[in-house]
């Protein structure tokens, strides 16, 4: 065999590097392996993993199945009261089954374009979903249930108050999340957020509110005001000023309740679950819902065996009180499976928030799971009569299509945080 240093101007030459400068790392790969009798070494090309390709495949098993449960859910809801008016018994679950597919692509190009281009987006995202709630109070929108707070598009009905919720969130993370992580990194500098970003979403926040008590609906006004405190707790607030924003806002809402900003029937919705027996059609909805609920036992009457349920006795069942056909079909068993499905979903969500590699994605991914956790707590407490009737979904069960599509989104962006956080020590 050739010495080295032939066989190294040998390659060097048909490489055409032929100038002084020496030889080049190709060539002298191409020597080595030559000398010692051995092929090249190829690059490793290393797999990518489920979690950097699809974020957090719990996350999405959660999401489906819970899908999959408020489907069977509004079928159970809905199937014998549309036969009895001689309707076809799926016709709700087959809108919802196509809300569901229209969610499904929205959410999927959220999670495509990624969370942080949306957060760049946030002041445009934040000004949409404002324009959209003026808009509810011109004769654009459309009055159900005694709330001004929907499009009505043909058969489709919009509520811009879910996007709203979301777009403050995805505010609030961009605008506040570059300075959290320096605030956590220097000790005794907590709370010490800078003004005028703080001042901003302050201001976004009460912006959203007086629009969403305007139309009324008060119950996605307490969402709002919840979610906005968790993304205090989350930015690292001192507990003084979290105190003092909470004597603040509790103030507010007295002084509304006594100045008739809350209308006096919202005021009777508000309070009819504490007495609900003395009440009117507010309370006959917390009975019913009552009685769905005990009436389901240990096991459940059975899947389309519920008597209240097939007897149409609790109004808006298949939306605001799609937990009582759960919990009368399958009982104690079934309801504890989706609330632990729920719970998990929550979980999930601060789990990414609290793995995440900066600022914008604690409180963006923070954010969504408080958001999940408050709708779960107060829809479910409807239902068992711990909560006042305020019109709130059940997360990815409820019927409508609207609050799927902002479920998914929101599912999408921590499936996004997810993602970047699982791919990001990988990275050279």
């Amino acid at each position: 065999m050739a010495p080295p240093g032939r066989l190294q101007q040998l390659v060097t030459r048909l490489l055409g590097d032929r100038r002084a400068r020496g030889p080049s790392p190709t060539a002298t790969v191409l020597v080595r392996a030559l000398a010692s009798g051995a092929p090249p070494e190829r690059r490793a090309v290393r797999r990518r993993t489920a979690a950097e390709l699809v974020g957090d495949p719990v996350l999405l098993l959660v999401a489906g199945l819970l899908i999959a449960a408020g489907l069977g859910a509004v079928y159970a809801a809905t199937r014998d009261s549309l036969t009895l008016t001689g309707a076809s018994g799926t016709r709700y679950v087959a809108r919802d089954a196509i809300n569901v597919g229209v969610a499904l692509a929205v959410g999927l190009f959220v999670a495509m374009f990624g969370h942080r281009r949306l957060l760049r987006l946030a002041p445009a995202l934040f000004t949409v979903a404002c324009v959209a709630l003026l808009g509810v109070l011109t004769p654009a929108g459309a009055t159900i249930n005694g709330a001004k707070a929907w499009y009505a598009l043909g058969p489709v009905q919009v509520e811009p108050s879910q996007l709203a919720v979301l777009a403050f969130i995805v505010l609030v993370a961009a605008q506040l999340g570059p300075h959290v992580a320096g605030v956590r990194s220097r000790p005794g500098t907590a709370g010490r957020l800078p003004a005028v970003p703080v001042l901003l979403c302050a201001g976004g926040g009460a912006l959203v509110a007086a629009l969403i008590v305007a139309e009324p609906a008060l119950g996605m006004t307490v969402v709002l005001a919840v979610v906005a405190a968790g993304l205090l707790v989350l930015a690292g607030l001192r507990a003084r000023t979290l105190t003092l924003t909470a004597v603040v806002g509790a103030a507010l809402g007295v002084a509304a309740w006594h100045a008739g900003v809350i209308k006096p029937y919202q005021q009777h919705r508000l309070t009819a679950f504490l007495h609900p027996q003395l009440s009117d059609s507010t309370g006959y909805q917390v009975l019913q819902a009552l009685t769905a609920v005990g009436s389901g036992g240990l096991t459940g009457q059975g899947l389309l065996n519920g008597s209240q349920t097939n007897g149409g006795f609790v109004p808006e069942q298949p939306t605001d009180f799609v937990f009582t056909a759960i919990a009368e079909e399958t009982g104690f068993v079934g309801a504890a499976v989706v609330l632990v499905l729920l719970a998990w979903l929550c979980v999930r969500a601060l789990r990414i928030a609290s793995a995440a590699g900066d600022g914008e994605g604690l409180l963006l991914a923070g954010g969504l799971g408080v958001w999940f956790a408050i709708q779960t707590f107060i829809n479910v407490g409807m239902a068992v009569g711990i909560m006042p009737v305020t019109g709130i979904p059940l997360p990815l069960i409820s019927y409508g299509g609207s609050a799927l599509c902002v479920d998914l989104i929101a599912v999408a962006l921590l499936a996004s945080i997810a993602r970047q956080t699982a791919a990001a020590p990988r990275r050279t």
